[in-house]
């Protein structure tokens, strides 16, 4: 259905787009041996931080491999990886066979599609919006860490960090309390892609779940509330709207950010913590730092290891690379953010360390939709979580035991992470936000 029609005759429900031939966010295979590629072996899954600084200083612009023996440039260093991020020659929509299917999601979208599909989501995902979702988070993230209270050790990966994100992405999109269970089975489905279930699971979960937007779609258009999804459904640009399978694609794609960005980020920002425990007793005494906290466990582990492969419109000389057209670059966001050119020290958590810089939410047009919502729901988080269990301590104090990580290459997200919680502090009371601003 064509923008001008949906624009000016709603007409019955909208089609959901359907899966197409890639994961929306399409993991690079891992069977082929670390000889042939560096960023896709197995060393990556087990120190992606050694290999990448390697990376750094020996081969900043390296060549790898990818399926099928395709090569790729891999940017490591800071200003490199920012530069070509911001690269308009660049193009991410190389591998959309279809613009109304899920693929074309703002995401793998370039100018002018881009620019158009940016404003009109973003009269809808406002920082308004996203802030009046906190006292809800809040809520929700006391609710969970009640749950906890009382037990001696946890996974506060599927117990907290997980949930909280499935819960705060329900609320800001207004999913009702009868589409919830439908919605988390999805949800639950994808975020198991590929540690325990595979491409044909998660492209059925992707699919059901635009069907349930659709139906959401319909249902908004009719009776509009105050949600994120009828905020899209009525954002105007002009006379410019978002066609039926626009909304559904975006719906999709916020789930899918949500799903695995701000899960993946919560975890990483809590295990960084652990893994420095002097900085985190600096944060429990110095709650005005949580914002700062934050940014730093972003620089620090960035969620995103590496962008979706990005294709060369045409002949590119930038950086150091002479690209011809097609050729392939995937910036990898966890190397910039270690580079020492950028970061003193970079290797080591700083919690006061001056704030900004990192490019964990990507730099440019394609900044990350989702970045305020991370924010927001990583102070809300890691707030209450430090107050709450001031004895926090990794469950056996060995990472062999008590950590795992996803075996994935473009994200960097744990799927586990066990806990000995201690005493807990009692429920209420001000927290970190609270005393920082007076919000």
């Amino acid at each position: 259905m064509s923008d001008t029609n949906s624009a000016t005759h709603p007409g019955p429900a909208p089609e959901p787009p359907v899966a197409g031939r890639r994961a929306p966010h399409p993991d690079m295979p891992t069977d082929m041996p670390d000889e042939q590629s560096l960023v896709y072996g197995e060393a990556m899954l087990a120190d992606p931080h050694a290999v990448f600084a390697r990376m750094r200083e020996e081969s900043p612009l390296h060549q790898d491999v990818i399926q099928g023996g395709g090569k790729v440039y891999v940017p490591t260093r800071y200003e490199d990886v920012r530069a070509l991020l911001a690269e308009p020659r660049l193009l991410r929509s190389f591998a959309v066979e279809d613009p109304d299917a899920f693929q074309g999601h703002i995401g793998n979208s370039d100018p002018p599609r881009h620019t158009r599909l940016r404003k009109l989501t973003g009269k809808a995902l406002t920082p308004k919006r996203v802030e009046r979702l906190r006292p809800a988070v809040e809520r929700l993230a006391d609710e969970l860490l009640d749950g906890l209270a009382g037990r001696e050790q946890v996974d506060i990966v599927q117990e907290f960090t997980h949930p909280l994100a499935e819960l705060a992405g329900a609320e800001l999109l207004g999913i009702d309390a009868e589409d919830a269970e439908e919605f988390r089975t999805y949800w639950d489905d994808m975020a198991a892609f590929p540690d325990s279930t595979g491409f044909p699971e998660f492209q059925a979960a992707t699919e059901n779940l635009g069907k349930l937007f659709a139906r959401i779609v319909e249902a908004r258009r009719a009776t509009p509330t105050d949600d994120l999804v009828s905020a899209l459904v009525h954002a105007r640009v002009g006379e410019d709207r978002l066609s039926d399978a626009e909304l559904v694609q975006t719906g999709i794609f916020l789930v899918i950010a949500s799903n695995k960005t701000v899960s993946a980020m919560l975890g990483n920002a809590v295990l960084a913590l652990l893994d420095h425990p002097a900085q985190l007793e600096l944060l429990r005494s110095r709650p005005d730092l949580l914002r700062g906290a934050i940014e730093e466990c972003l620089r620090y582990e960035a969620p995103v290891s590496l962008t979706n492969p990005l294709r060369a419109g045409e002949a590119v000389c930038t950086r150091g690379l002479d690209l011809a057209p097609g050729d392939l670059v995937q910036p990898a966001l966890t190397a910039a953010n270690r580079d020492p050119r950028r970061f003193p020290d970079p290797e080591r958590l700083d919690i006061t360390r001056p704030v900004g810089g990192h490019v964990s939410f990507g730099h440019g047009i394609h900044m990350c939709l989702g970045a305020q919502l991370s924010r927001m729901t990583g102070e809300v988080a890691l707030g209450r979580l430090v107050r709450r269990f001031p004895e926090l301590r990794l469950a056996h104090g060995d990472h062999d035991r008590d950590v795992r990580w996803s075996r994935e290459h473009i994200m960097r997200r744990l799927t586990s992470l066990h806990v000995g919680l201690g005493a807990p502090a009692p429920a209420g009371g001000t927290t970190p936000t609270e005393t920082s601003d007076g919000s």
